[in-house]
């Protein structure tokens, strides 16, 4: 009966005396609960309950034979787990992104489909019946508005050609710098207007026609004046004689 009492005893001294080297060991600066859990051992000297000597780490003491060796480690088992945390705030929103680069142009597309057919015309002027009748109608000659003639040659041979209007006009209107105008038409286009002894005017246009100011000058007081030019058809032309109104 005694010796169970003292084997009980003992027991409780080895239970009380882990706690006391768990208290030591965070009273002598080693970390515990408090740390990081670590596989690391530590072992010391029990002696009545107490720890004797350093304690050391992954290596056991060298215990007197009155002596006991203790060891422990920190790792602990894993608690439970905790409760949800609260939601977080939203996040402010990022910076937009830069423009991406053009993308490449698109293939051509196809034809389309035709149109569709427009409505008929009117019904368009009677033609002339005869040559005769051909003769003196408008015509149109490298853009310029001319007249139609026809001619008959002794074999019989028909000749149709579009000639221009060849017109070259000079009026005694004054004006601010002297006096008269000149209006022409189916001239020959980049060639000059001429008025001999005084100045020339120009170049015609590619319409062939040409209004501008002559400009005389009044002091001159000279009679017979007029202008020269050369037709669409290569030949040259001249104008009507004026007096100046104002010699």
């Amino acid at each position: 009966m005694h010796t169970g009492t003292k084997r009980g005893l003992r027991a409780a001294l080895v239970v009380v005396m882990i706690a006391t080297v768990t208290a030591i060991g965070v009273g002598g600066g080693i970390t515990l609960a408090n740390g990081a859990p670590t596989p690391d051992t530590y072992y010391a000297c029990a002696s009545k309950g107490q720890i004797v000597g350093p304690v050391k780490v992954n290596s056991q003491p060298d215990c007197k034979a009155s002596q006991r060796v203790v060891s422990w480690n920190q790792t602990g088992p894993q608690g439970p787990q905790g409760i949800q945390g609260i939601q977080g705030t939203p996040g402010i929103p990022g910076t937009p992104g830069t423009p991406g680069a053009p993308g490449a142009s698109g293939a051509a597309g196809g034809p389309g489909a035709p149109g569709q057919q427009g409505p008929k015309g009117d019904q368009g002027l009677p033609g002339p019946s005869n040559l005769a009748a051909l003769q003196g109608s408008p015509c149109t000659f490298e853009g310029q508005a001319s007249t139609v003639n026809v001619t008959i040659d002794a074999t019989g041979a028909v000749a149709i050609t579009c000639t221009p209007v060849i017109t070259l006009v000079f009026t005694a209107t004054p004006v601010t710098s002297g006096w008269g105008h000149i209006d022409a038409t189916g001239l020959e286009p980049g060639t000059m207007i001429n008025f001999p002894g005084f100045t020339e005017y120009g170049p015609v246009p590619a319409s062939g026609s040409y209004s501008s100011v002559a400009g005389i000058p009044c002091g001159y007081g000279v009679t017979g004046v007029y202008a020269t030019a050369t037709g669409v058809d290569g030949n040259p032309i001249t104008s009507n004689k004026l007096d100046s109104p104002c010699g």
